[in-house]
This record gives structure tokens, C-alpha cells and sequence, in this order.
């Protein structure tokens, strides 16, 4: 029977996420134990997943990150790893704004109607004044 290693840097959620995952997989095609090599997972966390754990030496790790610098692992085993840490987007709250893009004037091409008619300019000045017309309106 073989035996597979977890080592990682921190368990968080993620990382036991990951764990089961990769467990579950494995399991669909191999009969092996699990070395939990920092003896942070429970033992009946392990006992739960069908699996047994034992203290012997693994013949495979699997390697979780989740900070910077990759945990150590025996040189010259057999290691999968897995990079689970967070990289930032640099997507943020701007306080100051900055000016967009306009959009280009959308509808008809031809000239506003409204526009045209509220700009229109008005009469100055009395202009001809026909008599008979200012007899008839008066």
C-alpha cells in the first residue's frame, strides 16, 4: 500500500478545500494511506474520508502554498504542488476621478429640432409695418 504526504505552508480553508479534492481523486484509482506530515489535520478528519494514517514515508507529496516561499519537501521524492496563494489585481477605489471617454452623438445625423427651434433668434426691432394689418389686430 502506498502512502501520500501532505505538506503545506498554512492551513487555511482553502487548503483543506484543496486537500479533499485531491484526495477524493486520488481515491478513485489508488488504495493508499496519508502522512500528514505537519500533524495539523485531525485524525478523524482523515478517518472520515475513508482513509487510514500512517507515520511511514511517503512515496508521493502533495505540496500546498498558500504564502511566498514553498514549503521543504525531502529531496529527490516525488511532489505535486499546488499554488494556492492569492494574487492581488491591483484593482482599487479611485478617490480621484478621471475623465472618460465620450460617447459620439447617437440618433439622426441631421440637425436637433429642438435645439434649433429654443435658439432660434427672436425679432429686433419694428421692422415695415403694414397699417391695414395694425387696424385689423388692434
Amino acid at each position: 500500500m502506498s502512502t501520500v504526504g501532505l505538506v503545506y505552508d498554512k492551513l487555511t480553508d482553502d487548503v483543506l478545500a484543496q486537500i479533499v479534492r485531491d484526495l477524493l481523486i486520488l481515491q478513485g484509482g489508488w488504495d493508499f494511506d496519508v502522512n500528514d506530515v505537519s500533524k495539523e489535520i485531525s485524525p478523524g478528519w482523515i478517518a472520515s474520508l475513508g482513509l487510514g494514517e500512517t507515520l511511514t514515508s511517503p512515496d508521493l507529496y502533495v505540496v500546498y502554498k498558500v504564502g511566498d516561499t514553498w514549503p521543504e519537501v525531502p529531496n529527490g521524492s516525488q511532489c505535486v504542488k499546488r499554488d494556492l496563494k492569492v494574487t492581488d489585481a491591483g484593482i482599487g477605489l479611485d478617490p480621484g476621478p478621471k475623465v472618460g471617454y465620450y460617447l459620439k452623438p447617437q440618433g439622426r445625423t441631421g440637425s436637433n429640432l429642438t435645439e434649433r427651434y429654443l435658439n432660434r433668434a427672436y425679432p429686433k426691432g419694428r421692422g415695415v409695418i403694414d397699417p391695414l394689418v395694425m387696424l385689423l389686430w388692434s
